[in-house]
Formats: C-alpha cells, structure tokens, sequence
C-alpha cells in the first residue's frame, strides 16, 4: 500500500493522533479544543461516515507534543493510531 511502511512486532508506536470510534470525547465540553478538526473531516469523509447511519460520530484527538518526545524519544515510532469501544484483552 502506498504511504504504508511495514512495522516489525515489538515496536513502540507513540500516536500523534488518534482516532476515537467510542465518540466518548464527543460529550465533553471544548472537545474541539483538542481535535483536528481537518483530519477528522477527512476522515469521515473518505469513509463516507454518515451522522443517521453510523454512531457514534468519531473524533481524532491530537497529542501533547512535549510529552510525546519525552516519551517516545527516538526509540518509538510516532503514527495515527484508532480506538474503539469493546473488550481488550491478551491473545494466545
């Protein structure tokens, strides 16, 4: 796929942003103060999201640019990363 890189197991992914699926930011107040708003469009757009036939209404928050280098450092790939409601848990 183009724009797509291979990511090998046991790397650290440290996300810019992050698409949410669990529309849980969407009942906080001043939500838009931590979104991009321009991705999220095109987000929803490219996958034709259509607010009376998919809820909830997803979001991409945006990441606090000091903590993510002191996080990821030079050590972690920084990407999108996506959410979404349902149980997590370890596969065997």
């Amino acid at each position: 796929m183009a724009g797509f890189k291979k990511i090998q197991n046991s790397t650290y992914i440290c996300s810019v942003r992050s698409i949410g699926l669990d529309g849980l930011l969407n009942f906080y107040a001043k939500r838009k103060d931590v979104c991009d708003i321009e991705l999220e469009n095109a987000f929803v757009n490219h996958m034709q999201w259509n607010d009376w036939r998919c809820a909830p209404y997803p979001y991409v928050s945006v990441e606090d640019t000091e903590l993510t280098e002191r996080i990821a450092g030079t050590y972690a790939i920084k990407g999108i990363t996506v959410s979404a409601g349902g149980f997590f848990c370890t596969s065997r």
